[in-house]
């Protein structure tokens, strides 16, 4: 029988997800290189069958350290996540047999995130942030681009002027992605309005390269500190970029009078997870429910 080391099934694992070639292509292979680095720290010189002898406690006891150290629930998951499918690559490729794989529990999922911007007392606050002298325009054209097509940072970075069609009024965040690239995380091409018009004809007038959110006449590849530092100034430290995706949906489903199919359309998810993950349902809608009981009591009291 194979008794492989774990750092010798991780670079299996690994070389196979670098692969350009692969089955499945990996989009983003450098996040599992990170998250399997403590792993390889920890348990990576031993044999597969000696850390399969008290996996589960060992396992368990890391993820407590690791909280403890202050890393968040998903970050643990996520690595302990990634362990598990590096070890049951190693058994599709016979490197090691059914059943010497070792067994341990997920860290258990966190709440879901329910964080948006509320429209009336935090909106207001964030538009006249973006207005600010010190946000850059770039930051201030993402963010009002996340926040009305409710698309994800990735497709927005991705995005170029050939994708910009401003004779039809459409953005073509599909064409981001090969159609071999798609996945689960759909982008969804989103029509302009006279208000997001205006906003991407005033960026591309300011245009000096071919990626839509630039600086300093280069594609900008991330956007994450510059927009924390909007939200801080805003006063919202705790929002987070997809929030606005989170946002964009509620609005859409509170402004359409609850309507979960145009919610899910205008953020490219399935209606389940536009109303488990992104919509926050606005409480005033179910005050006709409760006029509705109360009506009833009435009358029940008034028969008593």
């Amino acid at each position: 029988m194979s008794n492989p080391t774990l750092n010798e099934i991780f670079d299996a694992y690994m070389s196979e997800k670098l692969n350009p070639n692969a089955y499945r292509k990996c989009k983003h292979p450098g996040t599992l290189q990170v998250n399997l680095k403590t792993p390889r720290e920890l348990w990576g010189s031993m044999a597969i069958d000696d850390f399969r002898i008290g996996s589960k406690a060992r396992v368990k006891a890391s993820v407590q350290g690791w909280l403890a150290a202050g890393l968040t629930l998903p970050t643990c998951r996520k690595r302990v996540t990634i362990m598990r499918a590096a070890f049951r690559f190693a058994i599709s490729e016979e490197m090691i047999e059914r059943g010497q794989e070792p067994v341990f529990e997920l860290p258990p999922n966190s709440p879901p995130r329910e964080r948006f911007v509320d429209p009336k007392s935090e909106l207001p606050q964030l538009l006249r942030a973006m207005d600010d002298v010190r946000t850059p325009d770039h930051i201030r054209t993402a963010a009002l681009v996340l926040l009305i097509t409710g698309q994800r940072r990735g497709a927005l970075l991705a995005l170029k002027w050939e994708n910009v069609d401003f004779d039809r009024r459409e953005i073509r965040f599909r064409d981001t992605e090969a159609a071999h690239e798609r996945s689960k995380k759909r982008r969804v091409d989103q029509p302009m309005d006279d208000h997001l018009y205006k906003i991407m004809l005033a960026a591309k007038e300011r245009a000096t390269c071919e990626w839509v959110i630039e600086w300093q006449g280069k594609h900008c590849e991330t956007i994450y500190p510059a927009m924390k530092r909007l939200f801080k100034r805003a006063g919202m430290g705790d929002l987070r970029i997809h929030d606005l995706r989170r946002s964009s949906a509620t609005y859409v489903y509170n402004e359409l009078e609850g309507d979960l199919t145009r919610a899910a359309n205008h953020i490219g998810d399935t209606e389940k997870m536009a109303e488990s993950v992104y919509v926050q349902k606005d409480v005033a809608k179910n005050l006709k429910g409760i006029e509705a009981v109360s009506s009833v009591l009435a009358q029940a009291r008034a028969a008593a």
